[in-house]
């Protein structure tokens, strides 16, 4: 792979990164002796013309600091407000692929059989194939039978919260019914504004949704029919959350992939696209951006990062990128060395890591992530903060100087906290939970309360089995700062 398609493809991989931080506030610097607080962060140095200068540092340049985090027992520095979903009854609906003419057509692809030892353990499962096995449940069973929908995820706006609602089938990882509804928080009303019902079973929903630009972004992808080249139609709707209207903001045909639908900290909206290449054994990958202005999706240009990455890069190894602010952050392994330096348009800094993914980056500061250990870097200061977080998340946002951190989509419940790097003090905002989907809105952050749900069904036989699991979202945090 040439250095260009190489950085592209690093850029791609910045997808899992740009719900990582939100804006902070312009702060002025502190006078060296000023005790670090969570506004430390200083204006970033400029020219006498006003451009940044770009600089260039090493891990040597700074002053290394071990920070140690304290839970503490005071109250957090920030107003926490929860919005209960639990009650809101969502309608059931009947999934194409469950209406009895298309079910000997399905039956042969998701009909799940396992085989047993003698002892009565499962020792093998097959899928959609017949090769002896005990039929774990028969697709028959499920004629007309209806789905209730489960909330998903939602966007608070006001007084306002739009959920966005899945109909899950069994064991087929598709999804033939979805809808959005808007929730009055302070009446209890509910509004279905959007539903969608695929009227074949070769046209599905993408599990991925967004909420961006007072609008909500889904994607559907459908058989072409030439089973050749295994190729689908791709289609992104947008949905207007005060006119309703649905426009379509991409639609190509391209082979069989994945793709999702991602967000950054300043509002941007990406559709991610990826296919595996089984001639060069490479994985391809794209990434387009909303454009307001059009209504569609552009594929971003990688000469958009910068131009002093590809000026210091022509034998660097990409490892992982970022995007924060409507610039590009790149962790990249010099040829010959086994550290990483971070990249942009505004310095390259060398750091003491050999292994890690970007929490967060801005031109006054850096986070980075390297097993259990935060690192954060203070350019202004000059100083390096190392942070043992080991159990406290896997999922992190950065805003005005505080660190939120959050199980993730694990199924596993913890608590919600809020670090301040700098002092290690970590706040406990919320009780242990499952909670998923962190993301800056409307000048604060936003989480999802979930808790996993397992599925089981009674067969024409009488048994029962279990089919699948899923999380559900049952509460929206909304996080501020306190006045």
């Amino acid at each position: 792979m040439d250095k260009k398609k190489a950085l592209f493809a690093a850029f791609v991989l910045a997808v899992s990164a740009v719900t990582a931080g939100c804006d902070k506030k312009d702060k002025q610097p502190k006078e060296e002796d000023t005790p670090v607080t969570a506004d430390s962060f200083g204006n970033y140095a400029e020219n006498d013309t006003g451009k940044k200068e770009f600089i260039e540092l090493s891990d040597s340049d700074f002053k290394t600091i071990s920070v140690p985090v304290n839970i503490m027992e005071e109250e957090a520095p920030v107003t926490v407000k929860r919005i209960d979903l639990s009650g809101i009854e969502i309608e059931e609906k009947v999934p194409v692929c469950y209406k009895a003419e298309n079910v000997e057509k399905y039956v042969s692809e998701h009909n799940t059989y396992q085989r047993f030892n003698e002892n009565g353990y499962i020792i093998s499962s097959s899928y959609g194939i017949d090769d002896g096995g005990i039929p774990q449940y028969d697709w028959h069973d499920y004629i007309d039978k209806p789905v209730k929908g489960q909330i998903e995820g939602g966007y608070v706006r006001g007084k306002d919260c739009y959920i966005y609602v899945e109909y899950d089938v069994l064991m087929g990882g598709n999804c033939y019914n979805n809808s959005i509804l808007k929730y009055d928080t302070e009446s209890g009303k509910t509004e279905e504004i959007y539903s969608w019902s695929s009227e074949d079973i070769s046209e599905t929903s993408v599990n991925s949704y967004i909420f961006g630009d007072d609008s909500a972004f889904l994607i559907y992808f459908k058989k072409t029919g030439d089973e050749e080249s295994n190729s689908r139609l791709w289609t992104i709707k947008r949905v207007d959350l005060d006119t309703k209207e649905v426009i379509t903001a991409f639609e190509e045909t391209r082979p069989m992939s994945y793709a999702y639908l991602t967000n950054d900290n300043v509002g941007n909206v990406f559709y991610n696209w990826v296919a595996y290449d089984d001639d060069s054994n490479e994985e391809r990958r794209e990434i387009y951006k909303f454009d307001k202005e059009n209504g569609n999706f552009k594929i971003i240009d990688e000469h958009e990062s910068s131009d002093e990455i590809n000026k210091n890069e022509s034998t660097d190894e990409i490892k992982s990128s970022a995007f924060f602010n409507d610039k590009f952050y790149s962790l990249v392994k010099p040829e010959g060395k086994r550290k990483l330096d971070i990249v942009c348009d505004s310095y390259r800094i060398g750091t003491r890591i050999t292994n890690a993914k970007i929490v967060y980056a801005d031109n006054e500061c850096f986070l980075l992530k390297n097993d259990d250990q935060l690192n954060v870097y203070n350019i202004n200061k000059m100083e390096h903060y190392v942070l043992n977080v080991k159990g406290l998340g896997e999922q992190f946002l950065m805003s005005d100087g505080k660190l939120f951190i959050a199980s993730g989509d694990t199924g596993f419940k913890q608590p919600l906290y809020c670090l301040i790097p700098e002092l290690g003090l970590a706040y406990k905002i919320g009780e242990n939970n499952v909670y998923a989907n962190m993301t800056c809105i409307n000048g604060g952050i936003q989480i999802n309360g979930m808790h996993r749900e397992d599925i089981t069904s009674i067969n024409s036989d009488g048994t029962q089995v279990f089919t699948h699991s899923y999380d559900v979202t049952d509460s929206i945090y909304l996080i501020y700062d306190k006045d």
